[in-house]
């Protein structure tokens, strides 16, 4: 159920978290200056093999549109036709919300795309806490990604490793935002219903190992 590997946990070049932080650092700057300058603004971001797009719209115009390049290393880079595509649109109906979801053709090469459409109304005020809602969405689902396309794991019904890998890194990306321990994160999640009974179980020991293998490549 687990990694044979415990480090893949840990290594950066598999971890969705340390893509997201990578990616978002790119256009954090340009986000907060349109968000403090237009109101409610529609942004729509994309995660592409090589760059990110970032454009931005008011009043139905395109008022900037720009193509940054990817300035680090991480496995997703690989993948020339994965996707992320995050639209944060205020404007759109209440009952038209989408949650974060990633999708592809079963039973074929298709890399897939990872899709957060939302309604959130970013601000200066709110932005932290918008940020991390969408981050900590985007982690579970980009995580099943790399399971996918990385490491060739079946992403079915059934309970197996591509889910504790993404339920763990979601847990570690929560744990991280909110500076709070694993086992803490582990139990607010739960209590919230994001983890099932199942992969909590799962998860409680695979915290305990990491945290033992750790000890022992340390010493």
């Amino acid at each position: 159920m687990f990694h044979d590997d415990l480090s893949l946990y840990t290594n950066k070049e598999y971890r969705s978290s340390y893509y997201l932080e990578k990616c978002w650092k790119e256009i954090e700057e340009k986000v907060l200056f349109f968000i403090g300058s237009i109101k409610n603004p529609i942004l729509s971001i994309y995660f592409e093999s090589d760059c990110i797009c970032l454009t931005v719209i008011s009043n139905k115009d395109i008022v900037y549109q720009d193509y940054i390049q990817k300035k680090f290393s991480h496995s997703l880079n690989i993948c020339d036709d994965f996707i992320v595509s995050v639209v944060l649109n205020p404007l759109i109906e209440k009952n038209n919300k989408y949650n974060c979801t990633y999708s592809f053709v079963r039973d074929t090469d298709d890399e897939g795309i990872v899709e957060l459409i939302s309604d959130y109304i970013i601000n200066v005020k709110n932005y932290k806490e918008i940020k991390n809602i969408i981050l900590l969405k985007l982690c579970l689902e980009i995580q099943y990604a790399i399971n996918r396309n990385i490491f060739n794991y079946k992403i079915s019904n059934k309970l197996n490793k591509s889910d504790i890998d993404s339920f763990y890194e979601l847990v570690y990306f929560n744990s991280k935002i909110k500076n709070i321990t694993l086992n803490e994160s582990l139990e607010e999640l739960r209590k919230n219903n994001s983890v099932s009974s199942d992969i909590y179980t799962e998860l409680l020991i695979l915290i305990k190992e990491i945290e033992e293998h750790n000890v022992q490549t340390e010493s």
